[in-house]
């Protein structure tokens, strides 16, 4: 759900996505999804909207941290999320999840197999599968949409500042440098260095081929003008 609200918002139908991300907040207001895809429509629709996207945005920081890790904590509640698994107890221990046979009365079980079948090896440390890596929130994104609903309303210097602290957990993380280069000039700095930045890391970007269409555009003004 949260992917087809982010192709509405691509597809510039805020109204479509709206009605999505209110679909997901009945379906479960606390979800981490749910409340980014509402953060993500109210930047989009403006006014008041976007003061409530900012406080998501800090609350979803403050409760992650803002660090690069997330923390066990914080993937548990993702993988709830995503419907993997609820969170822990209230006591801290992991228990498994109830499975109706063995909940049935005791004469209603099957009985197991007189000849059951044999155990499988043991796995050595050289056959032992990778433990799979936990989901963990990536930060630099919760800090470029904190800055973006911060231009939005205006707020150029605290947009720079949450913009600063991206870049010092991830140097090269492109919508980074790209929001950088928008916020420089308004700041009264030079977005050169940014969008050189951002050229190294990630040419392809969309804030590349618009600043590279505006250049040709204004190249061919220049010279029909002469």
């Amino acid at each position: 759900m949260a992917l087809c609200v982010q192709c509405y918002l691509l597809m510039d139908r805020v109204d479509r996505a709206e009605v999505q991300a209110k679909a997901m907040s009945a379906a479960d207001d606390d979800a981490t999804a749910s409340q980014l895809a509402a953060a993500w429509v109210g930047a989009e629709l403006g006014g008041a909207k976007v003061q409530e996207a900012c406080y998501i945005y800090q609350e979803l920081g403050d409760k992650y941290t803002w660090t690069v890790s997330a923390g066990p904590a914080t993937e548990q509640r993702l993988l709830r999320v995503a419907g993997h698994q609820a969170d822990p107890p209230a006591d801290g221990r992991v228990r498994p999840f109830s499975c109706p046979a063995a909940d049935a009365p005791r004469n209603s079980r099957r009985r197991p197999p007189l000849n059951p079948p044999p155990s499988p090896p043991p796995l050595h440390p050289q056959n032992t599968p990778a433990p799979q890596k936990q989901p963990t929130l990536a930060q630099p994104p919760l800090h470029n949409g904190l800055a973006v609903c911060r231009m939005k309303m205006g707020e150029w210097e605290d947009a720079e500042r949450d913009l600063l602290d991206a870049l010092a957990k991830d140097p090269r993380h492109a919508d980074t440098l790209a929001n950088l280069a928008v916020v420089a000039p308004r700041t009264g700095k030079s977005a050169a260095r940014h969008l050189a930045q951002l050229r190294a890391v990630a040419p392809g970007h969309p804030a590349i081929a618009v600043l590279k269409h505006a250049e040709e555009a204004f190249e061919r003004a220049e010279q029909a003008v002469h």
